[in-house]
C-alpha cells in the first residue's frame, strides 16, 4: 500500500525518462565548448603579410621621395641657365648628376624640345665634384645604352667638345663594331679631337674590320691627323703597308692607300707602280685604287714621279682651331 506524502510537502515533478535532469550529467547532457585559439601557422601567415605590406609601403614612399629629389636636382641644374645674358661657364656635377641628366635625355617626354639642349650643355660644361670622369661616363653611356641614333650622335658631340682622352676607348670600341654610319662617324669625329699616336693601332683596325666604307674613311681622317702631328710620319708606313697586304676588302685597300699618302714613305712606291694608270684597262678595283691615288698624290702620268702633297694638307688640318664647346646648335 502506497504511503501518503506528508502534509505540506510539494510533490516533485518527475522528469521525462531518459532525459537529463537539472543539475545532473547523464546520457544526452550538453557540456560547454572550449574556445580554440588561432594556430601558429595562421599567426605566421598574418605576420608575413603585415611585414610585406610594411616593406611595400616603404618602397613606395622611398620611390616617391627619390623622384622628388631627382626632380628638384634637375630643376636646380636647369635654373642655372635661366638668364641668357649670364650663362654659367661650368656646372658642378656628381656621378649621380651625370647619370640623372643622361637618363632624362633618354626618357624624353613633353619637355624634351625645351630641356634637352640645357641637359646637353650641362654635360658639356660640367665640372666633377666627386672625382667622376664625366667624359668617360658620357662616352660609355653612349656606347652601351640602347637609344636613338640622333641622341647618340649628340652625346658624342658633347664628348668631342670636352676633349678628354679618357673617352677614347669607348669611342674607338663603338666605331669598330657599329653599322650605324652617322653614329660611327660621330664617334670618330669626337675621337679626332683627342686621338694620339698611342691610338694608332686601334684606329687602324677600324679600317680593316669595319663593314662600313664611310666609317673606314672617317678613321682615315682621324689617322691622317695623328700621323701629321707626329715627329716621324713615315714610321707608320710599315703598319699601314702590312694592313694593306693582309686585307682583301676593296674599301679597306682604298682607305689605306689614302693613309699611306699621309705617311709619305718610299714604301708607297710599290703600291703606286702596281696601281693601273689611265692608259691601262681598268677593273672596278683598279678604278677605285687609281681614284684614291689621285686623291692622295694628285694627277700623274705613267712616267711621272708621285709628289706626295698630303703632308701639307694634314698640317693645315692640324693647325685648324678646335671646335667650340658651345652646343647652342642643339
Amino acid at each position: 500500500m502506497a504511503t501518503a506524502a506528508p502534509l505540506g510537502t510539494a510533490t516533485q515533478p518527475r522528469g521525462i525518462p531518459g532525459q537529463p535532469q537539472p543539475g545532473g550529467v547523464g546520457i544526452g547532457s550538453v557540456a560547454p565548448m572550449k574556445k580554440q585559439g588561432v594556430s601558429n601557422a595562421v599567426k605566421g601567415m598574418i605576420a608575413i603579410t603585415l611585414a610585406a605590406g610594411i616593406i611595400l609601403a616603404g618602397f613606395i614612399y622611398k620611390g616617391k621621395s627619390d623622384q622628388t629629389a631627382r626632380t628638384e636636382r634637375i630643376n636646380e641644374i636647369v635654373a642655372a641657365f635661366s638668364d641668357p645674358d649670364n650663362l654659367p661657364t661650368d656646372i658642378p656635377l656628381s656621378t649621380s648628376d651625370v647619370q640623372l641628366l643622361l637618363d632624362e635625355l633618354l626618357s624624353g617626354g613633353v619637355k624634351d624640345t625645351m630641356d634637352r639642349p640645357t641637359y646637353l650643355q650641362a654635360l658639356n660644361i660640367g665640372k666633377a665634384t666627386d672625382n667622376v670622369d664625366i667624359s668617360a661616363q658620357v662616352a660609355n653611356y653612349a656606347r652601351d645604352v640602347e637609344m636613338t641614333g640622333a641622341l647618340r650622335v649628340k652625346l658624342f658631340q658633347v664628348v668631342g667638345a670636352r676633349g678628354n682622352e679618357s673617352a677614347l676607348p669607348a669611342l674607338i670600341k663603338f666605331a669598330q663594331t657599329t653599322d650605324d654610319t652617322a653614329a660611327g662617324q660621330g664617334a670618330l669625329n669626337a675621337a679626332k679631337q683627342m686621338a694620339t699616336t698611342s691610338n694608332f693601332e686601334s684606329l687602324l683596325t677600324i679600317i680593316t674590320n669595319s663593314a662600313n666604307a664611310s666609317i673606314k674613311n672617317s678613321a682615315v681622317d682621324v689617322l691622317n691627323k695623328v700621323i701629321s702631328v707626329s715627329e716621324d710620319p713615315s714610321a707608320y708606313s710599315k703598319a699601314i703597308m702590312g694592313s694593306y697586304n693582309n686585307t682583301a676588302d676593296t674599301d679597306a685597300k682604298t682607305a689605306l692607300l689614302r693613309l699611306m699618302g699621309a705617311a709619305g714613305s718610299s714604301r708607297m712606291k710599290p703600291l703606286v707602280s702596281s696601281s693601273p694608270t689611265p692608259s691601262m684597262p681598268m677593273t672596278q678595283r683598279g678604278k677605285l685604287r687609281w681614284r684614291s691615288l689621285r686623291f692622295v698624290i694628285g694627277p700623274m702620268t705613267p712616267n711621272s714621279t708621285p709628289c706626295l702633297n698630303s703632308l701639307q694638307m694634314n698640317k693645315t688640318i692640324a693647325s685648324a682651331p678646335k671646335p667650340s664647346r658651345d652646343l647652342s646648335h642643339f
